[in-house]
């Protein structure tokens, strides 16, 4: 929430630093007009801080006035997204009010500098003329275009390459910094290419409907780029911030399954064999009082440890187990020799055909293709387990102190209703948190806290993204009405020259959709190559469901073309309408 805070913050600043842009665009050639009359610059800028002081008050005690309002349903979806009930106080945060005057006091501040700067800096008849300066045709510049291509596709090969995210944090970086600098060329240079490319076409450029929308879009590439660049890289970060949060939050019992094998497991010492007859005792009396049967029970001991097996810098981690216990769950009678163990790893196969540690070395007797056991042990992404078996007095036992110091596991599932292998669970816990050096792990238990986590999380995300989702649209939205007061004069010589009112919607139309849908279609590229590093950064959580993972950015991709597009035909109506409506 934090985080959040800050990243609305920053948000707030540069948004409406943006937003105010294009009010002052429109507002230059009104205070020209008073400069021309007779004001000072200095009666301007008063002026200036009058409406600024004035709409700082009204946002700041309707922005908290209704803050206050909604505050009370927004805690309700919070409860319901945590599943847990959250207490609803009346009471006013002095502090949180506090920060949000101020910030906004700021951003206020920041504002009434910016146009200040403009209105200083400017003539009066570059105030009269506002926005009508026209921008020069750009030039070609095939090296940018040739390097944004280059730094695209590099950056989604460096996204393929990541296999660790906690190794491979540089590749990431590396990623996102190509795909950062490329998105700003492809608008930048690869679309003045594009478009000098089809101006070069003359069957296609000297048609009425194209010609006007090649040549108006060519020469206001400039401000179109960075503008557009700006609202791809925030469709991209609002499509990146849904599909995770809500994989998260629908992957919950894929990672549950990844991270436990069984429903409870209880770690103790090998010695508190009092204590762990009576918890046995207490189990039996509290699955009558829960009405839950317990299943698949599994007892077992051994160590974990970690060592150069290889000899090549990389530690190893493996469970090693007694081949007592071994025999018992498996139902065989193997027997080993004092230097000799049997071998099981997860994953790829291993390839040495002995075991080295300190100066010592046993030699592995039989690779095996199953284990009994599915120990706990992955608490970190991309760590292979291994499995040694060896005799109590075994040479690899002796050398780690296996019946020194081994512990005990005892692990079921239950069978029940799902509030009552809940609170069984619980109770298990709080039995076992009574005994030193005891410890529990519950399904159950880890599920409601994952709920509460991963349920606070999308709920900040959902924020987050309606915040981006927000700026993306209405930036667009005042980037094209602004764009349309420019165009009106424009429009209307082509309508006296004799371009029909049809050809007029049309190319209206076809330049607002090209505008409007090709930032979104770079963020849905972007989303959908990243695709594969997003699955391996949720790996870290134990998240490994392609189909959550991919359904969830599936979803959450239409859903923000579906609201985009309603955003487009609120645009296009208002754009028409500033356009086409008549001269005063």
């Amino acid at each position: 929430m934090k985080f959040g805070s800050l990243l609305f913050a920053i948000l707030s600043i540069f948004f409406l630093l943006y937003s105010n842009s294009f009010i002052m665009k429109r507002r230059k050639k009104e205070l020209g007009l008073y400069h021309i009359l007779g004001l000072e610059k200095k009666h301007i800028q008063k002026v200036l801080a009058w409406e600024n002081n004035i709409c700082a008050f009204a946002t700041i005690v309707l922005g908290l006035a209704f803050g206050f309002i909604i505050n009370p349903f927004l805690t309700a979806i919070l409860s319901r997204a945590i599943s847990a009930e959250l207490a609803f106080s009346s009471a006013i945060s002095i502090v949180a009010v506090a920060k949000t005057v101020f910030l906004f006091i700021t951003i206020f501040i920041l504002i009434f500098l910016s146009n200040l700067r403009q209105i200083r800096s400017a003539n009066s008849l570059e105030l009269l003329k506002g926005g009508q300066y026209g921008e020069k045709e750009p030039k070609t510049k095939w090296s940018l275009a040739i390097l944004g291509a280059v730094l695209l596709a590099g950056g989604y090969i460096l996204s393929w390459f990541v296999k660790n995210p906690k190794e491979d944090l540089n590749l990431i970086i590396g990623a996102i910094v190509c795909v950062l600098i490329a998105t700003y060329l492809l608008f930048l240079a690869v679309s003045v290419v594009v478009l000098k490319m089809l101006r070069s076409k003359e069957h296609i450029y000297y048609k009425p409907k194209n010609f006007t929308l090649i040549s108006g879009l060519l020469y206001r590439i400039k401000q179109n780029a960075i503008g557009l660049s700006n609202i791809c890289i925030l469709a991209t970060a609002t499509l990146f911030i849904m599909t995770i949060t809500t994989s998260l939050y629908f992957g919950i019992n894929n990672m549950l399954n990844n991270s436990y094998s069984k429903d409870i497991s209880i770690i103790y010492p090998q010695t508190d064999k009092k204590e762990m007859a009576d918890l046995k005792e207490f189990i039996d009396e509290t699955t009558v009082k829960y009405s839950v049967t317990l299943g698949n029970e599994t007892h077992y001991t051994g160590n974990k440890h970690a060592e150069d097996f290889a000899k090549n810098g990389t530690l190893e981690y493996f469970f090693l187990m007694p081949l007592s216990d071994y025999n018992r769950l498996t139902g065989e009678e193997l027997t080993l020799s004092h230097d000799e163990v049997l071998f099981y790893s997860e994953g790829e196969e291993y390839q040495l055909d002995e075991l080295s540690f300190g100066q010592n070395s046993v030699r592995i007797a039989e690779k095996l293709k199953s284990f009994p056991i599915e120990n706990d042990h992955g608490d970190d992404y991309g760590r292979r387990w291994l499995y040694v078996v060896t005799q109590e007095d075994g040479l690899i036992a002796e050398y780690f102190g296996l019946s020194d110091n081994v512990t005990s596991y005892y692990e079921f599932d239950l069978l029940g209703k799902e509030a009552d292998k809940t609170a069984f669970s619980h109770a298990i816990a709080d039995e076992v948190y009574g005994f030193t050096n005891w410890s529990s792990m519950s399904k159950y238990v880890y599920r409601e806290s994952a709920i509460v986590r991963f349920g606070g999380l999308l709920f900040l995300g959902i924020l987050i993204s309606i915040i981006l989702f927000a700026e993306t649209a209405l930036s667009i939205f005042y980037k094209q009405i602004s764009e349309g007061f420019d165009d009106k004069d424009r429009f209307n010589i082509l309508t006296k020259v004799g371009m029909s009112h049809k050809e007029i919607h049309s190319t209206i139309r076809r330049q607002i959709l090209i505008v409007f849908f090709s930032p979104l279609l770079v963020a849905l590229l972007h989303l959908t190559i990243a695709l594969p590093m997003i699955m391996k950064l949720l790996k870290i959580a134990f998240l490994d469901s392609v189909g959550v993972i991919a359904g969830s950015g599936l979803i959450c991709a239409t859903v923000f073309v579906l609201i985009y597009s309603l955003v487009f035909f609120m645009t296009e109506q208002a754009y028409r309408k500033i356009v086409t409506s008549p001269q005063k």
